[in-house]
């Protein structure tokens, strides 16, 4: 690389979203300039102005797939690494307010109509959330916030709805243990089905992508070693198109 002109890049890309990684400013401009007329001229498409701009995340945040991501200086009681820029990513608060709002939303129905069915879609939302947010660096911090703002409405509407319970087996054997962490002083549960909180957020280490340089998850993408070529078999394609049609 240094014998060459070439800038350092990471792409990260989902679905339509790119976003390059860059180490300086200079590289940034390179490569805004050589994707956009890649896309624009080769590929034919249209750029979204207003979203295809340089973020300096030590001088301003950038928001990304439903976070917020921030430049900070870590303090550690080692002097040296004081000075070490980390990044870190949170919810922004207009995403906390739908996730709030879709809840006492959820809640409300179930006040209403208390079944397996409303209680199985609160719990497929909640956990759904968690799922995609699980890696977030705030994630317990930011969500239990949002149980705070629907406690009081979520423990109204289960109270006379849902049974509560201290027995941990039915909670320790949902989602495969996932939230046994939680619920220790008790939960609720509806016919025997446990009832999920918001506030119940597990950080998922393993979704970090590395560590001290070293990839530490396994490439989601990666196949293996493929036994046949992928793409279509142009034999049989050659073959249909020779043969007569009946």
């Amino acid at each position: 690389m240094r014998r060459t002109n070439l800038k350092i890049g990471i792409h990260v890309r989902y679905a339509d979203d790119i976003l390059v990684l860059c180490d300086s400013m200079n590289h940034a401009e390179h490569f805004k300039f050589s994707i956009t007329k890649y896309l624009t001229k080769n590929m034919k498409l249209n750029i979204n102005e207003e979203k295809t701009r340089i973020y300096d995340l030590t001088k301003e945040p950038m928001k990304y797939l439903g976070y917020i991501f921030y430049a900070f200086k870590r303090k550690r009681k080692n002097p040296q690494q004081n000075a070490k820029l980390m990044v870190a990513n949170t919810l922004p608060k207009e995403k906390q307010d739908e996730i709030a709002e879709r809840c006492s939303e959820l809640l409300r129905v179930i006040r209403k109509k208390p079944t397996f069915e409303v209680i199985n879609d609160w719990n497929t939302y909640v956990v759904g959330i968690h799922n995609y947010y699980c890696g977030m660096t705030h994630f317990a911090k930011c969500f239990s916030q949002i149980g705070w703002r629907i406690k009081k409405l979520f423990y109204h509407t289960m109270k006379k709805r849902a049974k509560y319970t201290t027995e941990q087996i039915l909670k320790n054997n949902f989602m495969g243990g996932k939230y046994s962490s939680w619920g220790k002083k008790g939960y609720y549960c509806f016919n025997n089905y446990p009832i999920i909180h918001i506030e119940w957020a597990n950080w998922d280490k393993g979704l970090i992508h590395a560590q001290k340089g070293k990839v530490s998850r396994k490439n989601p993408y990666d196949y293996g070693d493929r036994k046949h070529k992928p793409g279509y078999q142009w034999k049989i394609y050659a073959t249909l198109l020779i043969r007569p049609i009946l």
